[in-house]
């Protein structure tokens, strides 16, 4: 377990906890904690939730025939969304975001199983005896993303609830862009490298995140959605667009020079 500390004499602080309590000292600091955010300040860093629903991901064996290999099988309901992926071993990969209240009434298992049974699917069996990953409340945002000699990237730095994949992407570019402002703040911190990274990683993601928050309000709707899902399914070319927006390149020209 790592905990930020404070910033003094041209250093910012780290406590590691792991049956004993070491600080060390580093010219930088760079939080890439993910959604857990359990490499924080203080508690005032986490700002708004806006979703209530929680990512859950297991790995399962079946011998079922409908989730074939080499394709993401996704499942829509007023409940969440489950993806369903076949991986080696002949086993599935289970991966879905669920709303709170519904995971409280039945469990993880029972509300994939709803989310599937729903959309028609084939029932997976084993999904209330599989153990199930979970990830804390979706689409979190930071109040901040750098304070002296602190910066925040990948997930750390704001989370928008990823139906396609979208995360590890953010992440990487993220990391991507910071490597020039980090490098001249371990050679010398000033206080306006904080608004630069602000900045620099807001005007580079908000699009796409804009675009996922559309997406994921339009996954709430199962009309929407479904309408159109069959639109796109009658006139091909209109999928297109969509999907060079959502996964389109999102580095304008950025480069990263490494000493």
């Amino acid at each position: 377990h790592a905990r930020v500390g404070e910033a003094h004499g041209g250093f910012r602080s780290v406590i590691l906890e792991s049956g004993t309590k070491l600080e060390v000292m580093a010219s930088l600091v760079i939080n890439a904690s993910g959604l857990g955010d359990s490499f924080v300040l203080d508690s005032e860093r986490l700002g708004r939730t806006n979703s209530h629903r929680i990512g859950c991901s297991a790995i399962l064996d079946h011998s079922g025939s409908r989730y074939e290999s080499g394709t993401i099988h996704m499942a829509i309901g007023t409940g969440g969304y489950v993806g369903v992926v076949r991986i080696e071993g002949d086993r599935l990969n289970v991966a879905a975001a669920l709303d709170q209240d519904l995971i409280r009434l039945h469990g993880v298992g029972t509300a994939v199983r709803y989310v599937l049974n729903a959309a028609r699917f084939e029932s997976i069996p084993g999904l209330n005896s599989v153990p199930w990953k979970g990830t804390p409340p979706m689409m979190q945002e930071p109040k901040w993303l750098a304070k002296e000699r602190l910066f925040s990237i990948g997930d750390a730095s704001g989370y928008v609830e990823p139906f396609t994949g979208e995360g590890i992407g953010w992440a990487i570019h993220s990391a991507t862009l910071l490597v020039p402002l980090a490098l001249k703040a371990i050679k010398g911190w000033n206080p306006g490298m904080a608004t630069d990274w602000v900045a620099l990683r807001r005007g580079e993601l908000a699009r796409a995140q804009r675009d996922c928050r559309w997406f994921t309000w339009a996954l709430r709707h199962p009309f929407i959605a479904r309408g159109a899902l069959r639109s796109i399914e009658s006139m091909p070319v209109l999928g297109g667009p969509l999907v060079r927006r959502l996964h389109g390149p999102t580095i304008s020209g950025a480069t990263a020079t490494w000493p």
